[in-house]
């Protein structure tokens, strides 16, 4: 169990890790009291050469803050690089779990 402090609100949460169509890890925070997603940590560019323990974070909008939950909890990394996508920047993290 983990505590998640957002702009909007605290959640207890636990992580599940599950993998995109492309074999590449996916990191959702879920909600402990009801079950339902809080937020899904990662964000999956097909196009962005990552290493298998390589993970990107979804860091900006509602996920503001994220990166340094995970950071702070031993889940991931400090960020080695980071990839553009759109109009953000997307952290670049080893997946420490």
């Amino acid at each position: 169990m983990y505590t998640l402090k957002t702009q909007y609100e605290t959640y207890n949460v636990s992580l599940e890790f599950g993998k995109y169509n492309n074999g590449r890890t996916a990191i959702e925070l879920i909600d402990l009291e009801d079950g339902c997603p809080v937020m899904m940590a990662t964000v999956n560019l097909p196009d962005v050469s990552l290493s298998d323990d390589e993970v990107i974070i979804k860091n900006y909008s509602e996920n503001e803050g994220v990166l340094e939950f995970l950071i702070e909890n031993g889940i991931v990394s400090k960020p080695l690089r980071t990839v553009s996508s759109g109009w953000v920047t997307c952290p670049i993290v080893r997946f420490l779990k």
